[in-house]
């Protein structure tokens, strides 16, 4: 009996924790935000760049909440239109938003100024959901667009512009939207990018966009630094052949946009803007020792060998590893001197770069100060190993601003020294330090050690 009942809690037990485990780990796997990018494109350019939005799918905001016109009823997930709003309120576009018009159906009434003439896209391709109503999906790219101008089929949606290939598509439209939406690129180096659009419904229609058949497509390259193209921006000297395909070179570092138009021949807009950002790298940029920081400057004398860390960055202020370069020291970096380490690159890197540090003498003490007739001496603790002599400096600032004297003693055995002709019933502030002479660039030059702790004394 004993036995069955044992048995029995057994099997209660595992088929307990077959039922909790898996909602256990349910629960860590459980993700509570969302990360997805929006953009906007207005026909003539960029109004909304790509940009990222993390939300909390635990807090989802109310449509209302950000200050827009909405009468369309709220959801208890994320949704485009949030990500789009989100990304508006991150950055400022206050006005913009004030203008936002969405009608209880979900349709957009007013967006940017568009009016209704806009569409909502996920992959080149619109959703049957509207933007209010489509749950979003992390890692998703969403695009709003104006559409006035366009070209639609029977009740299908306008042309969808953009670089890259065409992709598997859905329903009524026959491809989607695979874009190149960002490259990484080299100064002088050509890129290619394929302009392509899609269409839909009835009569589906998608490919390059071209200048055939009285189409024609204008390409526009952004400033560096700048999110968006302007009509500036337009280069005549980029032509897309039959396949929509063309190529960029960019001569100097930076981040630009890559926009393309494409037109129907009576000069109306035949599809939205595609977009894509270029990264421009200078690899001889990036090759360049740039800054060299030593982990310490200044060591003091103990014995040993003391080197300081070296930390070399480029000119993106990247480290270098220190298997592109070695390091040559000028002496064993024992004694007390000041030492030139030189940096020889190699591999990529190219070039050779100095830098100084210096060991310095152990410091002393102040053993005693006897105040005198308008004297006083001064007596310190002997240093004599990699000590060539001593300099005390005295003042009536506490601080060594002004009025400051100093006296070189030239003995490392040398412990005490008077001060004469002061000013009776001053107060003068005292510290010393050690120095040793050391060869450098041909020269004689003292190394000195930190001061001692300032000590006063108050003359007769």
């Amino acid at each position: 009996m004993k036995m069955k009942n044992k048995i029995l809690t057994a099997l209660v037990t595992i088929c307990m924790l077959m039922f909790i485990l898996p909602m256990a780990v349910s629960a860590a796997d459980k993700k509570d935000t969302i990360t997805c990018y929006v953009r906007a494109e207005q026909n003539d350019g960029t109004v909304l760049p790509y940009t990222k939005v993390t939300m909390d799918k635990n807090k989802v905001p109310s449509f209302q909440s950000y200050g827009i016109h909405s009468e369309a009823e709220d959801v208890e997930y994320i949704t485009p239109m949030h990500i789009l709003l989100q990304a508006m309120k991150d950055r400022g576009m206050t006005e913009e938003l004030a203008k936002v018009d969405i009608g209880s159906s979900g349709t957009i009434n007013d967006l940017f100024g568009w009016g209704m003439d806009q569409m909502f896209c996920v992959k080149g391709m619109m959703p049957e959901q509207t933007s209010v109503s489509y749950e979003a999906k992390d890692g998703e790219k969403y695009t709003f667009c104006q559409t006035t101008g366009q070209w639609a089929v029977g009740a299908g949606i306008s042309g969808y512009g953009f670089f890259g290939k065409f992709g598997e598509g859905q329903g009524y439209t026959p491809k989607s939207a695979i874009e190149t939406d960002d490259i990484t690129t080299e100064v002088g180096k050509a890129i290619e990018l394929t302009c392509l659009h899609i269409g839909s419904m009835h009569t589906p229609q998608f490919g390059p966009c071209n200048n055939e058949g009285g189409t024609y497509t204008k390409i526009f390259v952004g400033k560096a630094g700048k999110e968006a193209v302007t009509d500036e921006d337009y280069r005549k000297d980029l032509k897309v052949n039959k396949d929509g395909k063309f190529k960029v070179t960019f001569d100097k570092p930076g981040t630009y946009v890559v926009s393309a138009r494409y037109y129907n021949a009576d000069k109306t807009r035949a599809a939205s803007n595609a977009y894509c950002k270029v990264t421009v790298k200078d690899p001889k940029q990036e090759a360049t020792p740039k800054t060299i920081t030593l982990s310490k400057k200044r060591f003091m004398y103990n014995g040993k060998t003391q080197k300081p860390k070296v930390t070399v960055k480029n000119a993106k202020g990247k480290v270098i590893p220190a298997s592109n370069y070695t390091v040559k020291y000028s002496g064993k970096c024992k004694n007390v001197g000041a030492y030139k380490m030189t940096l020889t690159f190699k591999g990529d890197y190219k070039g050779t770069k100095t830098k100084t540090f210096v060991i310095e003498p152990k410091t002393t003490s102040i053993r005693s100060l006897k105040a005198g007739k308008k004297s006083f001496a001064v007596k310190w603790v002997k240093k004599t190993t990699q000590v060539s002599g001593y300099k005390v400096e005295y003042s009536t600032d506490k601080n060594f601003k002004k009025s400051v004297n100093s006296k070189v003693v030239l003995k490392n055995n040398s412990v005490s020294r008077t001060m004469k002709n002061l000013k009776a019933k001053k107060t003068y502030y005292v510290r010393v330090r050690t120095y040793k002479t050391v060869k450098y660039n041909g020269k004689n030059v003292h190394i000195h050690s930190k001061w001692s702790t300032v000590k006063k004394v108050t003359v007769k």
